[in-house]
């Protein structure tokens, strides 16, 4: 037993005369196994207040927030929380923030009177398939209210 990997598949039958069936659209289906790679996740629209303007760093309490993937993501925010067990995240509502995506360049902005609290933020991306993007430190950004 081996298990598939990315492509497509056909189904084939054949009886035990030897007899196959024609393949249609129907009897195809694809493999996807490979996660979304968000990548050149910046601030925009001088959103990001920190030392210099790639360091993903604001102290805006809604920034925006542009990277580019693969087309047809859905996109989540993830909220890194310290505590004194150790770390957590919660997820932002996706009624908090809204998204669009033109050619693989997605944008992210939240919703009117949203304001995210202090922290670590990250972006997570998951294709139609189900395949989860990586956490990373290049897919995330901070709000810090404190002067920067």
């Amino acid at each position: 037993n081996q298990d598939l990997t990315d492509g497509i598949y056909n189904i084939l039958l054949e009886d035990d005369a030897g007899n196959r069936s024609t393949v249609l659209s129907e009897q195809t289906f694809t493999v996807d196994l490979t996660k979304p790679i968000p990548d050149n996740l910046f601030l925009i629209n001088e959103t990001d207040t920190g030392f210099d303007i790639s360091d993903r760093l604001s102290n805006k309490a809604s920034p925006e927030v542009r990277f580019t993937s693969e087309q047809g993501l859905r996109i989540a925010i993830q909220h890194v929380i310290d505590g004194e067990s150790g770390q957590s995240t919660n997820s932002v509502s996706k009624e908090d923030f809204s998204y669009f995506e033109v050619d693989g360049t997605y944008t992210l902005t939240f919703s009117s009177g949203v304001e995210l609290t202090d922290g670590l933020y990250n972006i997570i991306a998951k294709d139609s398939s189900g395949n989860e993007s990586l956490v990373s430190e290049d897919l995330s950004f901070i709000i810090a209210s404190w002067p920067l």
